[in-house]
């Protein structure tokens, strides 16, 4: 048998085992047509699972199964237990025997057989909220009767160490001693009501600097300094300021703990004159927020998602939270989120918006409060709102005021920003009067700090005519400038820094994931990169993931080619000697070259958990302003991941493939990095390479090679062993089982290359062999 790659006339092999169509490299017998993957070639005789006891062997033949740990029919090359009957998919092996999942206090403990939990088939998965099928695979806490279906179980797993001596589950850990400064106020005055309970009529809340009374005062068009909604009664007011205080405003918690997230938040006034976004609802707010570092949560979205249980007046049923990969829809307002609270016994569901709805709220200078309806007012099959005099769905929420039958959208009444209250005044040291804070003017005045027109969020001057923006219009262009790029194939290395980049970078910004094809949506890497973005997005779903499709032709790029040849000659090395490996450099730098330039497609909406080819959103151009590319250099050196350290490894063992490693380290500067840095720098963007941190070099040193790299095991298994399990623990399961494929192969640059400037990849292939001789196309002189 031959080792081939694809044919002259692009032809990809099906390979005999796996009955598998792939652009991956294969063993084939032109005599009789017969090809084998080398992933399929490489199949272990038996595998060690942590999901079942007993060692599991390839069944090597191509069936229809039932996977009796996921459940689902498939056809392939199962793997098999001849002790237990038990079938289970290749991929079925990421499953561990237990995980720390951020939906529940408890570790979750796979189970995988009917035996072993004795329940009815009516289940559903506490996370995404569908039904659940117990006779095959499922994440279990039999403390609190908790199931998770094991994708759900992974896809929300916390990445802690839980076989560490200090691991305890979170009721195992003493909770914080909340008699210690827990009390948002003291207590100045109090009373006796006609319950005999404790009125608390006057207070000094830490939010404030005067003491604040209680009052059932009705005042129109005010907001609570808290929550930013309409004033109701009871609330607290400063009889020397406009400071206003709903009664249960002034009772939140200082600290507060969330179903989803494991850390406490703390209880936070806005500074005066700025505006935060919400990270659940993305509504801006300038009331108090629930924050942790660089994540902030308005009151209303916070206390609702304390729990994954919502009861609530527009439902008859409980309500609870589900997490899908996938878009659900509100039944209030037709909107569409992954995560939603949806019924276990009907199809009602409700998005984070809607659930925080106030029950009750005021309009302008409307003299009676407005009360959220569920179901229509009438009969009469025409409804309409009382302020824009739009139809109104039937089937949505809606406020009405009884007394006056004055029905509105829900949008008509709250306003355009339903957590920002307008009309405060402040003092600043950057202007000698003070300033109020104006939702907008009529002739968008010019910002006298950055000269752009002031639309909306304004503080106005009213003695001297100056404007300027609020700090979060003035800055938020910056913020969503994107300060690194990631050059991104979902290839495990460009997989492992997305994700460890998302753990360092504050989440206000983008990260954009840039992804060069010369074979526009076919091309292998184009097709793996939507669905990385969908495993990103799975682990960090705050996180603005922008995806941006680099589409480039070879014909087109004659100038740009020698462009980047003149960036690529000056290391004069080696290489340069032979023609291919010129045009190897060649079509890598094109591709890094392209990458950094950042020039493409994205696809822009609210959609940031699309489907895997994000056609729900509009692809429009767009140019990374990233300063900073990531680029995975020094992973495959130090972690044997080429092909070749496979070859030295079977012919010299371990000190054979240490030898190999050391010269690729020692000849990476003069080989890659100069070509890399220099096609990078050429377009203003600075290369970092992580994987070549001396701090990583140095740690990787100290590792014993058999840990770093298992070579006896196939492809996307034991080479780059320990990066496969870093990406274990930072849950990319997918990625971790990746085999390596090279940029010039997975863009499709290698073989437009090749047809051009060879007439077939077989001729390159002869010429990489030594079997024929060609110049260097005079293009490239």
């Amino acid at each position: 048998m031959t080792w081939k790659y694809y044919s002259e006339d692009n032809q990809i092999y099906k390979c005999e085992l796996c009955k598998d169509y792939k652009d991956v490299y294969a063993y084939r017998c032109s005599r009789c047509d017969f090809s084998l993957h080398i992933t399929c070639a490489s199949l272990a005789p038996t595998m060690d699972a942590e999901c079942h006891h007993h060692p599991l062997t390839p069944f090597w033949k191509w069936i229809t199964f039932t996977c009796d740990l996921c459940g689902k029919e498939d056809k392939g090359t199962p793997y098999l237990c001849r002790l237990c009957d038990f079938w289970i998919h290749g991929k079925c092996f990421i499953f561990p025997q237990r995980v720390k999942n951020f939906r529940h206090k408890h570790l979750l403990h796979l189970t995988h057989s009917s035996l072993e939990f004795h329940q009815s088939n009516s289940r559903f998965c506490q996370i995404c909220v569908e039904k659940l099928d117990t006779h095959f695979g499922l994440y279990y806490c039999s403390r609190c009767d908790y199931v998770a279906h094991l994708d759900c179980g992974m896809r929300f797993r916390r990445i802690v160490d839980i076989n560490s001596p200090e691991f305890r589950d979170e009721d195992e850990v003493p909770e914080l001693n909340e008699s210690i400064d827990s009390a948002a106020y003291q207590v100045k005055k109090s009373e006796v009501g006609v319950d005999g309970t404790q009125i608390d009529t006057e207070i000094k809340h830490f939010s404030h600097d005067h003491d604040l009374k209680l009052t059932d005062e009705v005042l129109n068009d005010q907001k609570c300094n808290g929550c930013a909604r309409a004033l109701l009664g009871p609330f607290y007011s400063c009889s020397q300021c406009g400071f206003f205080l709903h009664k249960s405003c002034a009772n939140l918690p200082k600290t507060m703990r969330l179903q989803f997230f494991p850390y406490p938040l703390t209880l936070i006034p806005t500074k005066p004159g700025e505006i935060f976004q919400c990270d659940v609802c993305k509504r801006g707010c300038n009331g108090f927020s629930y924050n942790l570092e660089e994540l902030n949560l308005d009151v209303q979205c916070a206390l609702t998602l304390a729990s994954d249980i919502l009861t609530h007046k527009g439902h008859e049923h409980q309500l609870v939270l589900s997490t899908t990969e996938y878009e659900q829809t509100c039944t209030s307002c037709n909107s569409k989120r992954v995560s939603i609270f949806r019924c276990t016994i009907c199809e009602f569901a409700l998005d984070i918006n809607c659930a925080t709805l106030p029950y009750t709220t005021r309009y302008k200078q409307h003299e009676h409060p407005f009360t959220l309806c569920y179901t229509v007012e009438d009969d009469s099959n025409e409804y309409y709102c009382d302020i824009c005099e739009e139809e109104r769905d039937p089937k949505h929420w809606f406020y009405y005021c009884e007394n006056c039958t004055y029905p509105a959208h829900p949008n008509c009444i709250l306003g355009k920003y339903t957590n920002i209250w307008f009309g405060d005044t402040y003092t600043f040291g950057f202007h000698p009067h003070p300033l109020t804070f104006i939702e907008e003017t009529e002739d968008s005045p010019e910002c006298d700090d950055c000269g752009d027109p002031c639309k909306e969020f304004i503080l106005q001057c009213v003695q001297c005519n100056f404007y300027i923006h609020d700090k979060f219009t003035c800055d938020i262009r910056q913020e969503l400038l994107t300060p690194v790029a990631v050059l991104f194939s979902r290839g495990l290395d460009s997989m492992i820094l997305s994700a460890l980049l998302d753990e360092c970078l504050d989440p206000s910004y983008e990260i954009d994931l840039l992804n060069v094809s010369f074979d526009g949506q076919s091309a292998p890497d184009r097709i793996s990169a939507k669905a990385g973005v969908m495993e990103l997005r799975r682990i960090a779903p705050l996180r603005r993931w922008k995806l941006e499709e680099i589409d480039a032709d070879l014909s087109t790029l004659d100038l740009e080619t020698k462009h980047i040849m003149s960036r690529i000659n000056p290391a004069n090395t080696y290489m340069s000697l032979i023609s291919y490996l010129i045009l190897l450099d060649l079509n890598i730098g094109i591709a890094l070259w392209l990458a950094a330039r950042g020039s493409g497609w994205v696809y822009e909406g609210n959609n940031n958990n699309c489907d895997e080819d994000l056609q729900c959103n509009e692809r429009v151009k767009y140019k990374s302003q990233a300063r900073i590319v990531l680029v995975g250099s020094g992973a495959d050196e130090q972690c044997a991941g080429y092909g070749r350290h496979k070859t030295k490894y079977r012919k010299g063992s371990w000190l054979g493939l240490h030898e190999e490693m050391k010269l690729d380290m020692q000849r990476i500067w003069k080989r890659n990095l100069g070509r890399d840095d220099r096609c990078i720098a050429d377009n203003g963007k600075e290369a970092r390479f992580p994987f070549l941190d001396e701090d990583v070099i140095r740690t990787l040193l100290d590792i014993p090679l058999w840990e770093i790299a298992n070579l006896d095991q196939p492809s996307g298994i034991g080479d780059k062993k320990i990066l496969r399990e870093v990406a274990r623990l930072l849950g990319l399961y997918e990625a971790a089982v990746l085999p390596k494929r090279a940029i010039q192969f997975g863009s499709r640059i290698a073989r437009e290359s090749n047809r051009k400037n060879f007439g077939s990849n077989r001729a390159a292939n002869q010429v990489s062999a030594g079997s024929a001789v060609i110049q260097l196309p005079s293009n490239l002189t």
